[in-house]
């Protein structure tokens, strides 16, 4: 019997600033669902590379570059937990008539979802693969007690406020940080480094007893791992962290300057665990089919979803129009959809 050929299977690293674990994080759920013998992809090169035939998973933050997508055409992309950074991305009808052709696209964030949809893409909310984090480390405790303090260079928290957080537990906080610690090598080695420094970290998150954070993918783990999470943030209203205010309350740096003590810490669990389910099942589905699952749903559930996303694109299109073109249209609105 001929052995049988596999097609290439794909998934995405950030791999030019190389500033955010968070980024080699978002890989790294995507590689789990896929082949042992999946290629990683220099998000960053997604147009420009030389890639042969496959599917791509294709999460994440897109994209400092915008001149590199849409993506290659030999790429097969499912898009999920799906990010848009910069709306100019979509100014281009290119790039516009690409995702119409792999829609719907699943959205980490509302946000990317109604950018989407005023375009006339058909999008919906899927919600972030790392919420599917814990299934990359083993589920044995050997339980710490430590409580942890992480962010990273691009978003540090006030030495004042760790002063004052210090003061609050009347114990000591150790503070980590999600920089890679290996920026300087070449791709594949930073890769393969990064990854394995991730893996320690997540080890380390499963066993302490506190993680205080301001950073979406170390949150979004630590939740999957069920652990107590205390996020703050300088901008609590920022878009990004909608997907993360469905499950805990964000905090503002201000108001911990007023705390005696941590308030209680509330996690829906059962509502994060069922969309990490819808997740996986998009995946699972989508790799068997070789194509997005959710362009021809094979459930009502899913059916529904996608027929929403479909109708909603139309409606909020022809709104889009209809706004532009008024006198008073608001600037920033002209701005993006124009």
């Amino acid at each position: 019997m001929k052995n049988e050929i596999i097609d290439p299977e794909y998934y995405l690293i950030e791999g030019e600033k190389k500033n955010n674990l968070g980024d080699v994080l978002q890989g790294m759920v995507a590689k789990q669902f896929l082949n042992p013998n999946s290629i990683c992809i220099n998000r960053e090169k997604i147009k420009s590379g030389n890639y042969k035939p496959g599917l791509v998973i294709a999460n994440g933050w897109f994209q400092h570059n915008t001149e590199e997508f849409p993506i290659n055409e030999n790429l097969n992309p499912v898009y999920i937990s799906f990010h848009v950074a910069k709306s100019e991305l979509l100014k281009k009808t290119e790039t516009r008539k690409h995702l119409k052709a792999y829609a719907p696209i699943g959205c980490r964030d509302i946000q990317t979802k109604y950018l989407l949809l005023f375009w006339g893409i058909p999008a919906y909310f899927s919600g972030c693969l790392t919420m599917t984090s814990s299934q990359l480390i083993s589920k044995d405790m050997k339980r710490s007690n430590e409580i942890l303090l992480v962010d990273n260079v691009d978003h540090p928290i006030p030495e004042n406020l760790k002063l004052k957080l210090n003061e609050i537990l009347a114990s000591e906080i150790i503070h980590l940080n999600h920089d890679p610690k290996s920026n300087n090598l070449q791709f594949e080695e930073y890769v393969e480094i990064e990854s394995q420094n991730m893996l320690q970290l997540l080890e380390r998150y499963k066993n302490a007893e506190l993680i205080i954070t301001s950073k979406l993918h170390v949150a979004l783990p630590c939740l999957s791992l069920n652990k107590k999470v205390l996020f703050i943030h300088p901008n609590p209203s920022d878009k990004r962290l909608s997907i993360l205010k469905k499950y805990i309350k964000i905090y503002h740096y201000n108001e911990i300057e007023n705390w005696s003590t941590i308030p209680e810490l509330n996690f829906k669990q059962n509502k994060f665990l069922i969309q990490a389910k819808k997740i996986e099942k998009i995946i699972h589905t989508s790799i068997k089919m070789k194509s997005n699952s959710m362009k021809t749903p094979m459930n009502i559930e899913d059916y529904i979803v996608s027929l929403t996303s479909k109708i909603n694109s139309k409606i909020l299109n022809i709104l889009r129009i209809l706004i532009i073109n008024i006198p008073f249209c608001p600037i920033k609105f002209k701005q993006i959809f124009s």
